[in-house]
C-alpha cells in the first residue's frame, strides 16, 4: 500500500508488524569447569573452583539439593596421553585413584556470579585421587526458573 502523499512529502510504505519476544525454555547446563590456574586445568590444589554456565544462574539454597564432589576414577575422559587438553580426543579410561570420600558444597562455599558459580573455601582435597562435580537436579535455576538437570 502507498501512503497518500501531501505536499513535499515522499510516499511512505506503511505495514503491519508484531513484535514477539522469545521465551527460554531451556535448563542450564555445565559449560566447563575452571580449576585455577589456567582452563582446562586437570591439576587441583587450591581452594576454589569456577563453574561456567550456559547462561546467568541462582543458586537454590536447599540442604535437598546439592553439590558435592565426589570420588571418581576421571571415567573416560582421558587421551593416550593421560589428561586431556580442550582439542584432544578424550575417550580412554582415566584410572585414577579414587577419593576416599565425598566432599560437600555447602550452600556458604557458594556464590553465583552472571552465569559463573565460584566454590570457595574448600576442604583439603586428597592428594593424587579423584574427584567428579556433581550437581543435584534443581540446585541451580536460569533466570526464568528453568532448572539444571542432574548433572556428573
Amino acid at each position: 500500500r502507498r501512503a497518500e502523499s501531501r505536499g513535499d512529502e515522499p510516499s511512505l510504505l506503511r505495514l503491519p508488524f508484531t513484535v514477539g519476544l522469545l521465551r527460554d525454555r531451556a535448563p542450564p547446563r555445565v559449560a566447563f569447569v575452571g580449576l585455577g590456574r589456567g582452563t582446562p586445568e586437570p591439576a587441583f590444589d587450591g581452594d576454589s573452583f569456577t563453574m561456567y554456565f550456559s547462561e546467568a544462574v541462582q543458586l537454590v539454597m536447599s540442604s535437598v539439593v546439592q553439590m558435592r564432589m565426589e570420588p571418581s576414577t576421571g571415567g573416560a575422559h582421558c587421551s593416550s596421553m593421560g589428561l586431556c587438553g580442550p582439542a584432544g580426543n578424550c575417550s580412554r579410561a582415566c584410572s585414577y585413584m579414587p577419593a576416599s570420600k565425598v566432599v560437600l558444597l555447602s550452600d556458604s562455599m557458594l556464590e553465583a556470579r552472571g552465569a559463573t558459580v565460584v566454590a570457595a573455601g574448600l576442604p583439603k582435597l586428597e592428594p593424587e585421587r579423584g574427584y567428579k562435580l556433581v550437581i543435584d537436579a534443581g540446585k541451580v535455576r536460569d533466570l526464568s526458573g528453568h532448572a539444571i538437570e542432574f548433572t556428573d
